[in-house]
């Protein structure tokens, strides 16, 4: 969806360990976290660094709320998402 929108995408990471590793390559501008990763990892660790790092953070989760962290997040992207929403998200204003 975000590379039909023109975008540069590196992942998806199902785990902290290939996130980081991504984002080692190349920093982005803004991510797309969900908080259950793979085998039941939690990502919260990875929103903490991304934050430390100036990384806009956006959860994608199915999660209706989160327990943790949440000041670290400028955005909550809730699942089912449509190409709208995405957008929309994307365009607010970064806290």
């Amino acid at each position: 969806m975000l590379e039909d929108l023109g975008l540069e995408v590196a992942g998806p990471a199902a785990s902290v360990s290939e996130a980081e590793r991504l984002i080692a390559q190349s920093p982005p501008a803004v991510a797309f976290i969900d908080i259950q990763l793979r085998n039941g990892e939690l990502a919260y660790g990875l929103i903490e660094a991304l934050h430390e790092r100036g990384i806009r953070i956006i959860v994608t989760s199915a999660f209706a709320v989160l327990s943790e962290r949440v000041e670290k997040i400028a955005s909550i992207l809730p699942k089912p998402y449509t190409t709208a929403k995405v957008l929309a998200t994307l365009r607010q204003p970064a806290p």
